[in-house]
Parts: structure tokens; sequence; C-alpha cells
């Protein structure tokens, strides 16, 4: 089904167009007098109708001119106010009409299936409709309450910490909620904050070889198991790290001495 409504100005011709609302008043388009034909309100319409045919309507705004228009509502159409009365109920019902479905036009957008909505209606008095949590564009790994299980690519979430069933209940029997460090992030995001120096370099090590920091080894979490760590020549824990070492250490280390032996190495870190 098309959509019924739009706010063009060339639109006149279409039904449910001719009248709206704005400003709180019945807007009629093309109801102002010749040769522009601009939009007017139905208030000035209707007096401007008054003037023509020596009618006696004095209402000023739509209140006034709604409780006299009810009254000339008696006449029927014995008179010519009672006539011109029986319009202006019907301009404001349309208008009313008109706005109500403009707004579920709006959501449901230009093209829309009465039968679908019916269908999904049903489903959620069912309570079989799910409703998803948007995604943010970013992923878990980089989110702050993601916590990585170590030497993994997955891990849990401090804010979703059991699985939930089709429906988004919580079900613990199902165990806890675990995820991958490329899923999309759920609404509930929040960017990791960034590191200290003594997180940085936490749990990196430091090849005498080639003089570089690297992190830890995701095959065995650690240095000198495996044939990659072995061929790193002399691996080392990274010597800026808090974790491992004191600040009055870090200042001697950088300024090049050994902290084992006393005596100055020839890198630097």
């Amino acid at each position: 089904m098309k959509r019924l409504t739009t706010d063009d100005e060339k639109s006149i011709v279409f039904s449910l167009n001719t009248f709206y609302a704005k400003d709180g008043e019945v807007w009629i388009r093309g109801g102002g007098p010749y040769p522009d034909y601009p939009d007017c309100t139905l208030v000035q319409w209707i007096k401007s109708a008054a003037e023509k045919h020596n009618l006696c309507i004095e209402g000023e705004n739509p209140e006034h001119l709604g409780d006299e228009m009810y009254d000339a509502l008696q006449d029927g159409d014995e008179t010519v106010e009672g006539i011109l009365a029986l319009m202006h109920l019907a301009a404001v019902e349309a208008t009313e009409m008109r706005e109500r479905l403009k707004l579920l036009e709006d959501i449901l957008g230009d093209d829309y299936n009465p039968d679908k909505l019916r269908e999904l209606m049903d489903a959620d008095r069912a309570g079989r409709i799910k409703v998803l949590t948007e995604a943010t564009g970013q992923v878990c790994g980089t989110c702050a309450n993601f916590q990585r299980a170590r030497g993994r690519k997955s891990g849990t979430c401090k804010v979703k910490k059991f699985c939930t069933d089709r429906w988004g209940r919580v079900d613990k029997m199902r165990g806890q909620f675990t995820t991958a460090q490329s899923r999309k992030a759920c609404a509930k995001y929040e960017p990791e904050k960034p590191p200290s120096l003594a997180e940085e370099v936490r749990d990196r090590f430091f090849c005498r070889r080639n003089r570089v920091c690297m992190a830890a080894c995701s095959t065995c979490d650690d240095y000198g198991e495996c044939y990659a760590c072995v061929s790193c020549g002399m691996p080392d824990r990274c010597q800026l790290c808090e974790r491992y070492y004191t600040k009055e250490q870090i200042e001697k280390i950088r300024s090049g001495e050994d902290v084992v032996s006393g005596k100055k190495n020839d890198y630097n870190v």
C-alpha cells in the first residue's frame, strides 16, 4: 500500500491532503483567494464565505468559531449557516484523521503491507516478538566490559553474565555468556579507557637479541615453550613494567643499568 499523506504543496488533488494541521489550527491547502490561491486557515475561509453570502458569523478564532458552528449545526440544511457548519465539522474531522494517519505513515514509510502489520501485531500480543539491541558499529573486543580469556580471541562480559533465550530472558541453565572479540557490540558498548603505562606493557617481553618489546605469545601464553619463543633469542620480562619492577628500578633501567647485575647495558628500552 502506497503512502496517502504528504506535505507537498502541489498534492492538493490527492485525498487526505486538502486539509492539514498547523500551529494548532486547521488549514486548507490552496484555499486562499485568486490568483495565487495560498494556503489559509479554516477560520479565514469560513469568514470569507460569510462575508460573500452576508452570513452572521462572528467567530475570530478556532475555539469561538467551533462553538458558533456547533450551534449552527442544529439548523441542518435549512440555512446556509447550517450547511457551512457541516462543512466545518467535516474539515475538522478530516484533519484529525489525516494527522493520525500521517503519524503512522511517518513510521511505516512510503510503502507498507497491512497484512504484514497485522501479523506482527498478532505475534507481539502473543509474546513472540524479540527486540534485538541495535549494533553500535563497534565490536566486543574493544569494549570496556569485555573480559578476554588469556591467550584467546574470546571472553566474557561484565554486563551480560549469562546466556539468554530467544526472547531475551536470562537463562542460567545455559551457562555463562561468552563472546568473540570480533562480534558486533550491543547497545551497552563502552569504549576502552586508554591504558596506563603499567597496563600497556604488562605481560610483555623484551627480546635482547632484536631489542624490541613484544606481546606475550598467544600459543603458549608465555615465552620459552614453543618454537617461536625459542627462536626469539633471549626473551625477558619487559623492563618498563611496574608489575615486576619498582619505580626506583625502572629509573635505573632507563639509565641503562641492569638491576640484576648492576652493570651498564648496551641497549635502551
